[in-house]
């Protein structure tokens, strides 16, 4: 795009979200019947509050906050050599495997009529209507 700044080398903030949500739902996992339930994330409220360069060693806290029969609030930060850099909350639900499957199958069904036309793939390999994409308007303050 003309214009736009390049990208800088560090783990962006998707990245991190994904690190801090698959370990807590690694922890999570090792709680509930693998083959009966499955662990999913709900809310996730993470605060990027620095930048981590490649070849950064990531140190991971957590603990448990809240405790619920098929939930848990888990509080997450996450510092490297100099600061912290990630602080925040993620909480995750134990749902019955079978239910997710059915509503996954259902939405790849529906997926497959669609017509590949207007996806285009982002960087991350993920498919993208460009309908959807065409009607985000920038946010002026």
């Amino acid at each position: 795009m003309a214009g736009c700044s390049p990208v800088i080398e560090c783990l962006a903030t998707g990245s991190l979200v994904a690190v801090v949500e698959s370990i807590c739902i690694r922890e999570m996992q090792q709680h509930v019947d693998a083959d009966s339930e499955v662990v999913v994330g709900r809310t996730i409220e993470l605060e990027h509050k620095g930048p981590i360069p490649p070849g950064s060693t990531l140190k991971l806290r957590g603990w448990v906050e809240r405790l619920g029969e098929r939930s848990a609030k888990f509080r997450v930060q996450a510092s490297d050599d100099h600061e912290l850099v990630c602080d925040g909350c993620v909480i995750l639900v134990v749902a019955p495997r079978t239910s997710m499957e059915s509503r996954i199958a259902e939405k790849v069904v529906a997926l497959g009529t669609k017509s590949d036309v207007d996806l285009v793939e982002d960087v991350h390999g993920m498919r993208v209507s460009l309908d959807s994409v065409s009607r985000l308007e920038p946010q002026i303050p």
